[in-house]
């Protein structure tokens, strides 16, 4: 046994000897179970790569020199090893970076990243730097009980899956004194480092620091987006003159300031697009104004003499240009040579980091011969500047055809290792679509990950190409992994199938901390340095973890918590002026669930009246309800109206009992309802920035994702920006295709007037045109036979569709909420329409595309001209089918509810109808069809197909009416408080549309004239884009109709009753008799 030996030489001060068994006995466990695993698991093949960079450096080059490579990242705030301080000389921003640790980090810099890079390397030396031991006693445990450390053992596992003519030569040092070379052997690096400057480099450092500058970049002459450029104007004595840096800052800042958005802010050295800022609102402008003013005082700071030639610190401002971008990688050969190895599509997080690229490799081929002549215009380039090497440049291709590079990666581009596996995944497999995904944080080890992926990894469908095991928390009980892996599939939804499998174990870096150091991060702080970090949390919050907060500590501003229903958000404004109760709490807060005392309530409730005073809030009326502190027996009266079908006649009641604003509790959140149009106005227009859609995006994101329907922000307004064009007049004027599914419908209704239930053929009936207008092929869901491939999509849709109502209840507690089926739905319609959005990216980008002429408008086809993301186009696609589907199906079964009771109605609509003598109504013909839009606008007005609505408050604000006796001053609006309007309530007010309002009157809307009163498709920004394609498919339904048949005879007797969903319809269909002219 070995442990007696590793005892005596432990110091006692380091480790105590309880918990030092205690981690053995961990480390002896893993380790036998490791051992175990690897007994049985058979050898993944080998992999062999197309070529390597010891290769492409011998292309033009007979010099006898020995190119060591050395791919450490660098880090622009934190100091990721003992061993590896921060660059003076050679300074790095990264203000948009997510806060980890050293250790994450120097996992991610120093290891993962490298091995990745170094991963084709070729028979080359590789120098990897190591990282220091965690901080928990197993970690330097292992480090001790081993004569190869854990990371370097990691590294070996990468390397030996490689061909062994392909592996590097791998070569571990401590710090960079240690890296010996001799007098042929230069240096190839990543970025340039001030600890690596002793060493004799393959290409000048300091031009290529240049080279990597945006700034370097917008004046370079390369074809680039126009782009103005701010310098520093201070010198290395100025930059601690307080006066003259606010001035500096201020000037540098200004131009961002009176910038109309959209553009692009680049600043000179960002690390990963941790340094650019995609400005296309207000509030995403003075988010980054907000954030450079900190950022640009720090850039400002780092000016030194040793750097100042090499203009360290300025800002790019560029124009932003509509196209489609791609990451070309290549390689530039000592004589100038542009050599291909790939061009992929990058992947970006939803904050804007980067993410790994994917690459198809059939196009390979085209895609080489598209960029050949810019990809050779950069070469010439660097090779008048003196490098030779690899290279990276995301190109740009505008809408008029003209290649911009956008950025310039002169270094191994991140997703260089795809390039380099054609062989591998494609002509050896057949898997033609690959994606890399780095940097990958995954919960466990990677012998967990092999257990799990074992048969993928053996039909070499997964190649891990880095890796970094390690461990944080209480006594190192967090397992986690940095890594590099790249996954290949036969098709791209195979591959997104791979890739969301192994994102069930990821851990998301906004919320990856798993041994933060608060102590250190207070100490390496500079002055007035901030720090805002989140944490996901239960809504309700309940007590504070010890150590507490004191009050005077949340009066100073030093921590401020804020709590937006779903994050927790925590600032530290200063962070070397905390004390060491602040750092300890703070500590506490990122490393554990925590829940505000009352007295964090209190603080709420005096800011709360505070804010009320300040803008003459008053008391809003409050519902009468036994207890208002959980809100059950509302929730339960509510829930039981839902179950009767009389939740909609339930709230109008309310409203007549306790005026047009007034509050509630139901279980546990506090909403304030209103039909006050007023106050819909300032939620939907006036605040409009004020307000949210609350959870809707993890109600409704598993069939949606990301869409104009699901989203907020600056998302929304990109998806708006994208599908608004393409509801235009000229697009939905177009009836001869809507006029196929009709004939279908009728020939679906009984001619011999028997009972049929019109409601499911309306809503098949849109399915079917919606498909055709979005997809460009119709589901035909009329006609497709049982078990096809279109009847299982849309009983799938229609079965994902109806559980979105239920995951609507639970709220807060959806998470722990699973449904199998539900789950296999949403897949299935996924598959389904993806088929649709790849061919439409193959149709547009072939060549057949650009020299046909336009043939039949669709609208998948018009949306990936603007965007090539398979993803957003399949979210914006199911958010339009969506909305469009089930709007204009309710709206038409709502309608013949009515004309089936009303012969009345019947008799004056088929008057104006026969006015057409049998034609078929074309757009303009229906726009002037008077009774036909009133019988529609009446329909709406009194079932409005979405009848309630909500927003929730991301900041303190107020509605203009509801409060005091008379309920005519303003209310104050908490953040996170939800607002609800009924207006359903609101449409049958007897104050707006007259004692009758309450009856079905098309004649009403002859003099009637309406604002915000009348709200069928919602309004302010968010109103429906497709409002008139709905208008104009339910006129010409109705038309139609109405001059094929002579009577509608009603077969149920029944009143109407509400079918809640995600749009409201008849709880009883419309069972109807149809008697042919």
């Amino acid at each position: 046994m070995f442990v007696p030996k590793f005892i005596l030489t432990i110091s006692p001060h380091s480790l105590h000897t309880l918990s030092f068994f205690k981690a053995w006995l961990s480390v002896l466990f893993s380790r036998l179970s490791a051992r175990t695993y690897r007994k049985i698991a058979p050898t993944p093949p080998a992999v062999e790569l197309d070529t390597t960079l010891r290769e492409l450096y011998s292309l033009d080059d007979s010099s006898d020199q020995n190119i060591i490579q050395l791919y450490a990242i660098p880090s622009a705030t934190t100091q990721m090893t003992s061993s590896i301080p921060l660059s003076t000389r050679f300074a790095y921003q990264s203000p948009r970076a997510l806060k980890m640790d050293s250790n994450v980090l120097a996992r991610t810099n120093l290891q993962a990243g490298p091995q990745s890079y170094g991963f084709v390397s070729g028979n080359m030396p590789l120098v990897l730097f190591d990282v220091d031991a965690g901080g928990d006693e197993a970690a330097q445990v292992e480090h001790m009980l081993s004569p190869l450390k854990t990371h370097q053992a990691d590294a070996l596992k990468v390397f030996d899956q490689l061909a062994p003519a392909q592996r590097p030569e791998l070569r571990f040092v401590s710090s960079p004194n240690e890296i010996t070379t001799s007098p042929n052997d230069k240096v190839a690096i990543w970025n340039p480092m001030d600890c690596l400057t002793h060493l004799p480099h393959l290409f000048d450092p300091e031009m290529h620091y240049e080279l990597l500058s945006k700034r370097g970049l917008a004046v370079s002459g390369i074809p680039t987006p126009k782009s103005d450029v701010i310098d520093c104007d201070l010198q290395p004595n100025q930059v601690n003159d307080e006066s003259l840096l606010k001035e500096e800052v201020e000037r540098m800042i200004k131009p961002v300031i009176e910038r109309a958005t959209p553009f692009v802010i680049k600043l000179p050295q960002s690390l990963g697009s941790q340094g650019v800022f995609v400005v296309q609102t207000d509030i995403e402008k003075q988010e980054a104004i907000e954030m450079l003013t900190v950022e640009v005082k720090r850039m400002i700071q780092q000016i030194n003499e040793s750097n100042k030639h090499m203009r360290p610190a300025s800002l790019v401002l560029q124009e932003t240009v509509p196209g489609t971008a791609v990451a070309l990688s290549l390689f530039v050969t000592k004589k100038g040579r542009s050599v291909f190895t790939g061009c992929t599509e990058q992947i970006f997080d939803n904050h804007g980091h980067w993410d790994g690229g994917c690459i198809d490799y059939k196009q390979q081929d085209n895609l080489r011969k598209q960029y050949a002549d810019i990809a050779q215009g950069l070469a010439t380039y660097m090779h008048e500047k003196g490098y030779y090497g690899p290279l990276g440049a995301d190109v740009m291709t505008s809408l008029n055809g003209k290649q911009l590079v956008i950025d310039l990666n002169v270094r191994v581009p991140t997703s260089y290792p795809l390039g380099f596996l054609k062989k591998h995944f494609s002509l050896q497999r057949g898997l033609h679509d690959a994606a890399l995904l780095y940097p990958l944080a995954l919960k466990g080890t990677r012998d967990d990950f092999q257990r799990r992926f074992d048969q993928e990894i053996q039909e070499g469908k997964i190649v891990i190409c880095g890796w970094c095991n390690g461990s944080g928390g209480p006594g190192g009980r967090y397992k986690y992994s940095i890594s590099s892996v790249a996954v290949g599939g036969e098709t791209p939804a195979q591959l997104r199938q791979m890739i969301e499998r192994i994102n069930v174990d990821r851990v998301r870096w906004a919320c990856f901390s798993p041994s933060l150091d608060m102590t250190t991060m207070r100490d390496s702080a500079t002055s007035g340095q901030s720090l805002t970090l989140k944490k996901m949390t239960i809504n309700d919050i309940e007590s504070w973890p010890q150590p507490r907060l004191r009050w005077h500590d949340r009066q100073l501003g030093l921590i401020t918590c804020q709590d937006f229903t779903e994050t927790t958000i925590l600032r530290i404004s200063n962070m070397s002026a905390l004390s060491s109760k602040q750092t300890s709490c703070a500590s506490h807060l990122m490393h554990m669930p925590y829940f505000p005392k009352p007295s964090f309530k209190i603080i709420t409730y005096i800011s709360a009246r505070s804010f009320s005073k300040a803008h003459g809030c008053e008391p809003i009326h409050q519902l009468a309800q036994s207890e208002r502190i959980i809100g059950y027996g509302y929730f339960k009266e509510q829930m039981k109206a839902a179950k009767n079908k009389t939740l909609l006649e339930t709230t109008v009641k309310r409203y007549e009992e306790h005026g047009m604003t007034w509050s509630s509790t139901a279980m546990g959140r506090v909403f304030i309802n209103t039909i006050d149009p007023e106050n819909i106005k300032a939620v939907l227009a006036i605040n409009f920035n004020d307000y949210g859609l609350g959870h809707r995006l993890h109600t409704f994101g598993p069939l949606l994702g990301r869409g104009i329907f699901t989203t907020d922000g600056a998302h929304w307004e990109h998806s708006r920006a994208l599908v608004r064009p393409n509801f235009s007049k000229a697009q939905i004027q177009d009836l001869n295709t809507f006029e196929v599914h009709i004939k279908e419908l009728i020939n679906q209704i009984p001619r011999d007037g028997s009972t049929v239930d019109l409601q499911p053929l309306f809503f098949r009936l849109t399915l079917d045109s919606a498909t055709e207008f979005l997809f460009g092929e119709s589901v035909n869901s009329m006609l497709a036979p049982q078990g096809s491939e279109q009847q299982v999509f849309a009983s799938a849709f229609d079965y994902a569709q109806g559980q979105i109502l239920y995951r609507r209840s639970p709220g807060r507690f959806l998470a722990f909420s699973a449904n199998r089926k539900f789950d296999k739905a949403c897949k299935t319609v996924h598959d389904f329409a993806d088929k649709f959005v790849y061919k439409a990216l193959a149709h547009h980008m072939s060549e057949d595309a650009q020299e046909k002429p336009p043939g039949r408008y669709v609208f998948l086809n018009e949306l990936a001209k603007v965007t090539t993301n398979p993803r957003q186009l399949r979210d914006e696609l199911l958010n339009i089918l969506l909305a469009g589907r089930d709007t204009t199906a309710s709206l038409l079964s709502n309608t013949f509810h009515v004309l089936a009771r009303r012969p009345d109605i019947w008799t004056k609509l088929k008057a104006e109808v026969d006015q057409l003598a049998g034609e078929k109504p074309d757009y303009e013909t229906l726009r002037n069809m008077k009774y036909v839009k009133n019988l529609l606008n009446e329909s709406l007005r009194l079932y409005p197909v979405v009848p309630t609505n909500s927003r929730f408050a991301n900041k303190s604000t107020l509605l203009p009416r509801g409060g005091g006796p008379h309920g005519t001053s303003p209310i104050h609006i908490a953040a996170g408080q939800g607002v609800s309007y009924s207006v359903y309530a609101m449409h049958r007010r007897r104050d707006i549309y007259g004692p009758d309002a309450e009856t079905f009157t098309p004649e009403r809307w002859e003099t009637l004239r309406v604002g915000w009163n009348y709200l069928p498709f919602n309004g302010g920004p968010r109103i429906c884009v497709g409002q008139q394609f709905a208008l104009t498919e339910a006129g010409y339904a109705v038309v139609r109709l109405c001059q094929e048949f002579d009577r509608v005879v009603d077969r149920d007797g029944g009143v109407w009753r509400e079918q809640f969903g995600l749009t409201t319809a008849s709880a009883d269909g419309v069972r109807v008799g149809l008697v042919p002219r």
